[in-house]
């Protein structure tokens, strides 16, 4: 950044009419600070009622449907697959290096004849950097004509340094196409394959670290140069591709109607050791390598699995995802790594946003704005009558469950615990 870049910053950002605007912004980083270093600190208390990974996974959404995960050769994606295929689904491994998905699957083979489990688990390659690659993934899938129940979003890039990422054959910043806008356009591309797999579910794997900004700066991202001051670093596209990945979710959920039985949520896995942490400063990977373990905070890969396991398989996921759709709720369906419920950031509530954003990535997507609408719409009125009775009989049958309270006020505070332990409180009615 140039001295004469952040004196114009200064000028504008300090200027009386935008004073207010400036504080505000400030205020909404240093709470996500806040949650954000939290969220390190409880996940471990979040994660406790998960002894293991299969804790996690309900069997009545696994076995014999369709699952794709999106890189799934190391870290969180391959523990996630895994898991899946040893529960009886269907999973493709949809992965750009292809010959690191064929390893992949010899190893969840073994597992399987390791614990005598048949496994059924095919490597697709699919490159997130393209967008022509993106669509002959989705060209090739509808060729079969196979219903999809589950497409988990894994795959993303965080990519160290302090000067704009590369730019992608496209013209986009990196990590807004991988982490964003190819996600984006794959599961609007197989939304029908989605629709005939009904009850679906799409599961975004985000980040908390949505909170640490304030915007998405859409030129900047297509530009390369960013018109905020945290757009400059690596760290802050990397977190305002998370957020846009969250209110593409929840828009995206939003404009699905009920009938249509398939659900978009948005999954915050916790902080793991992951590959991912090789492009972080040197500092930061000591402290994960050195202090994580030793403090007992970090996640492993398996345990890190948990959270989108959950997402994608849990009856409680359907039934929360409902009835925010219901009260037309723009704070969800977001979960943390111990699989509750929690209230996105205010940046992403922000409904002025959300309209402008899915303008403008349909419009880059080459997509009409109402796209959704046009496909639900063609879906229902060629489904039999009878597949939307057994999309609801299903539902019927595995949502029979207690809605669990709401991880909001104290409760978030420290991780999670029942509201019921602070009635002793008399003002906790306001929190």
């Amino acid at each position: 950044m140039e001295p004469s870049d952040i004196t114009s910053f200064l000028q504008a950002a300090l200027a009386p009419d935008e004073i207010v605007k400036f504080l505000f912004r400030a205020w909404l980083i240093i709470v996500g600070l806040f949650w954000n270093t939290w969220a390190v600190l409880a996940q471990r208390w979040q994660t406790r009622r998960w002894k293991q990974t299969p804790d996690a996974v309900h069997p009545y959404f696994t076995r014999g449907r369709n699952f794709i995960v999106t890189g799934p050769t190391s870290g969180i994606g391959k523990e996630t697959a895994k898991e899946l295929a040893l529960c009886g689904a269907n999973v493709v491994l949809a992965c750009r290096d292809v010959s690191a998905g064929q390893k992949v699957l010899s190893e969840i083979k073994k597992e399987g004849k390791k614990h005598k489990v048949e496994v059924n688990v095919e490597v697709v390659h699919l490159d997130l950097r393209s967008f022509m690659s993106v669509r002959a993934f989705a060209h090739e899938w509808e060729q079969r004509g196979q219903p999809l129940h589950c497409l988990i979003n894994n795959a993303g890039v965080f990519i160290r340094g302090l000067n704009w990422a590369p730019i992608t054959e496209e013209g986009f910043e990196e990590h807004f196409q991988v982490n964003f806008l190819a996600p984006a356009l794959l599961s609007l591309l197989l939304l029908p394959s989605l629709l005939q797999g009904a009850p679906s579910r799409i599961v975004n794997i985000t980040s908390e670290g949505h909170k640490l900004v304030t915007t998405v700066d859409l030129e900047g991202m297509r530009r390369g140069k960013g018109k905020h001051w945290y757009a400059w670093s690596m760290f802050g596209a990397y977190c305002q591709s998370k957020l846009a990945s969250t209110i593409f979710s929840i828009e995206l959920h939003r404009r699905l109607p009920s009938t249509a039985h398939t659900e978009v949520v948005a999954m915050h896995p916790g902080f793991c050791g992951t590959e991912g942490i090789r492009n972080f400063l040197w500092v930061v990977q000591w402290f994960y390598k050195a202090l994580g373990p030793l403090l007992g905070i970090f996640l492993t890969c398996n345990e890190g699995a948990r959270g989108p396991l959950f997402a994608a398989t849990s009856p409680v996921v359907v039934a929360q995802a409902r009835r925010l759709r219901a009260l037309q709720s723009r704070k969800g369906p977001y979960y943390n790594a111990g699989g509750y419920a929690e209230t996105v950031g205010p940046q992403a509530q922000d409904p002025r946003l959300a309209a402008e954003l899915w303008d403008e990535t349909m419009h880059i997507l080459n997509l009409p704005t109402d796209y959704v609408e046009r496909k639900v719409s063609a879906h229902l009125k060629s489904r039999p009558e009878t597949a939307g009775r057994e999309a609801e009989m299903i539902e019927a049958e595995a949502m029979n469950v207690t809605l669990p309270e709401e991880n909001t006020g104290w409760s978030r505070l420290v991780g999670y615990v029942p509201q019921s332990w602070f009635k002793w409180v008399k003002w906790v009615k306001w929190l």
